[in-house]
């Protein structure tokens, strides 16, 4: 049987109502305004913005090998879970804070169950290691782009995409050398963003959306994603079996 990204889906399906996450959050901009502080301050946006550049019209990223798993720079450090929590959830408390103060401690929960059932699955099923900070991107970017086109993410191009996030990131590594919390932390915020963008375009695409959510709102946050995170208009980025281009 082959395992695809909608194995995580049925799982964040299962933990929650439909739209457990909230039109709320939804309707009014919590998580477009979350992503476009977050990404456009922080050591991903400055590691990135020179292999922006070095990117524009190339289809052939580079590609290394895969670094060892626990001392690759970008490896976030273990994630334990302790009694349903994060012994570390600042990511979580943040995640959660995209919405309304009432719904809050329900979606702590409900992050800590998605980022742990991923961390617990995505090397299995693809082939990429958990708790690294490239993971976090990609998983990060394949939610904006679904959102962006209203189509699931391609099962073929989740590896290539990370490993080549990988390869950008680790070039500017004294951006992340010792900074695990800080690492921790955007890879969590990762991965709880992406796959609520992916949840998000799952129910629409069924029909059992969120009061509020419709394909345009979708394709709003979603290019604001991609382009926040890679520097450049959505309608010029393209995602393939090879990674992904600026053009």
């Amino acid at each position: 049987m082959k395992y695809t990204i909608a194995f995580i889906l049925s799982f964040l399906c299962g933990a929650a109502p439909a739209w457990a996450l909230g039109a709320d959050a939804w309707n009014t901009g919590f998580i477009i305004d979350f992503n476009e502080q977050w990404l456009r301050q922080d050591a991903l946006n400055r590691a990135l913005g020179q292999a922006r550049k070095d990117m524009q019209g190339s289809s052939k990223p580079r590609r290394g090998g895969d670094p060892n798993f626990k001392t690759d720079v970008l490896y976030t450090g273990a994630q334990p879970v302790v009694q349903g929590e994060f012994l570390e959830d600042s990511a979580v408390r943040k995640l959660a804070g995209m919405f309304p103060p009432a719904q809050r401690k329900q979606n702590e929960a409900l992050f800590t169950q998605i980022i742990s059932s991923f961390n617990d699955n995505v090397e299995r099923l693809y082939k990429v290691p958990p708790e690294n900070l490239a993971t976090g991107v990609g998983a990060l970017l394949a939610g904006g782009w679904s959102a962006y086109h209203n189509k699931p993410f391609p099962d073929g191009w989740v590896r290539p995409l990370v490993m080549q996030v990988g390869d950008l990131l680790r070039q500017k590594p004294e951006l992340f050398e010792g900074k695990t919390t800080y690492k921790r932390e955007s890879y969590q915020m990762g991965v709880g963003v992406g796959m609520l963008l992916l949840t998000a375009q799952s129910e629409l695409a069924k029909g059992q959306a969120a009061p509020g959510m419709d394909a345009a709102g979708l394709k709003a946050v979603g290019g604001q994603v991609l382009q926040a995170v890679l520097g450049a208009p959505p309608e010029r980025i393209e995602f393939s079996s090879s990674g992904f281009r600026i053009r």
